[in-house]
């Protein structure tokens, strides 16, 4: 059974609308972009069940001046077929870059929830790299010790990163997977000793495509699991689920060492779209709370540079799946290809293309160098607010 139509369905645009009913007509506040109807949830005769993407979508929503108009059951909320047309775009299949979307002010997502904690998204949300590996393409090497990689996790914990995310796993260009005892090893004892010191103060992600790595870490103390390959491996979504534990659910094509042999896309949002919401299904089947699931189209990882250059700049159009989108441009070869600069001198680019993201609406950004990240997102927040330009909406 399919718990997904094939797209989402918008129900009313992040405007003012009004909805007429019996009694009369109700000025309704923004709601949430993106539902989807609900085949595993049985409706009342002549409605439809939709999933509510987000626990806070209905406050200052007037249920109760509403009904029989709108009915909230648990996760769901019951439309009449009759009152679909009182809504706009009721019924109307959500296109991720259509005319539909134009002018949507801000996304459903408005935390992120990570093994019993809720990090919120009311503001762009800073992710700091600790790679354990010999072979990174940016900081390969640099901690593979396990004081360097403690020193380096709390370091960016200090700069203000919101979560730390630990790779044991190279995933550059070409890169050969590593043996999971290889990974357990790069990682484990790095989340232990985390564990055991003062509290970092953040949120602590493990970058893995291997369900047994991210079962250990998830029990060693990490609160989100990084999938660049989406839930490949069959295990991963129940491991994720039992945990109640964050996710990351990123496109790419084939594997790291495959993933750059095919760069080309009849559409490329039509394609990240598509996949994305077949794992966002595979994931709500297994179990996972899709409050703590985010996207990521996947900057890099089989991307061009024309590619990557219209995912930087068109992360909100990826707000059709409902779901927070993460970013993670940082000293990436497209700002070689375009600077010309080695990895190691792409520090100046990597901020201008965080503070590009940030302005298109990404929710997170991955990132080697926090704290400049930080400085950019605090001069998003006290310009937002000033800036009168209706392709930068507000977060």
């Amino acid at each position: 059974m399919s718990f997904f139509s094939p797209t989402p369905t918008v129900l009313c645009p992040y405007r003012p609308c009004q909805v007429r009913h019996a009694t009369g007509v109700v000025d309704l506040p923004p709601l949430p972009l993106a539902f989807w109807p609900a085949a595993s949830v049985p409706a009342l005769p002549g409605f439809t069940a939709y999933v509510v993407p987000d626990d806070t979508w209905h406050e200052g929503l007037p249920i109760e001046g509403l009904a029989p108009t709108l009915h909230a059951v648990g996760g769901t909320l019951l439309i009449p077929d009759r009152a679909r047309a009182w809504l706009p775009y009721a019924g109307q299949a959500a296109h991720p870059y259509g005319s539909a979307l134009e002018g949507f002010a801000r996304r459903p997502q408005r935390a992120w929830h990570a093994a019993g904690q809720r990090l919120s998204l009311d503001r762009p949300v800073i992710m700091g790299i600790v790679n354990t590996t010999p072979d990174s393409f940016s900081d390969g090497g640099a901690y593979v010790s396990l004081p360097s990689a403690l020193a380096q996790a709390r370091q960016l914990a200090a700069h203000g990163a919101d979560v730390i995310d630990i790779g044991g796993e190279s995933t550059r260009p070409g890169a050969a997977e590593v043996e999971l005892a290889e990974e357990i090893d790069r990682v484990i004892p790095l989340l232990v000793s985390l564990s055991q010191g003062s509290p970092l103060g953040c949120l602590i992600s493990v970058d893995t495509r291997k369900s047994e790595l991210a079962r250990r870490a998830l029990e060693a103390g990490a609160n989100i699991i990084n999938d660049i390959s989406a839930l490949s491996d069959p295990a991963m979504a129940e491991v994720v689920a039992e945990a109640g534990a964050g996710l990351v659910l990123m496109h790419m094509r084939g594997t790291p060492a495959t993933m750059q042999s095919d760069l080309h896309y009849d559409d490329l949002f039509a394609e990240i779209v598509d996949f994305l919401e077949d794992r966002l299904r595979l994931a709500f089947g297994a179990g996972i709370d899709l409050r703590s699931v985010v996207i990521d189209p996947g900057i890099g990882f089989g991307k061009g540079l024309a590619d990557n250059l219209t995912l930087l700049v068109a992360a909100n159009k990826l707000a059709a799946l409902g779901r927070a989108v993460l970013l993670g441009p940082s000293r990436k070869r497209f700002l070689g290809e375009i600077s010309g600069r080695p990895v190691e001198e792409r520090g100046a680019a990597t901020v201008v293309a965080v503070s590009i993201a940030i302005f298109a609406q990404a929710d997170i950004l991955r990132v080697h160098d926090v704290a400049a990240a930080v400085d950019a997102n605090a001069l998003y927040l006290h310009l937002k607010d000033r800036l009168c330009f209706t392709a930068l909406h507000p977060h």
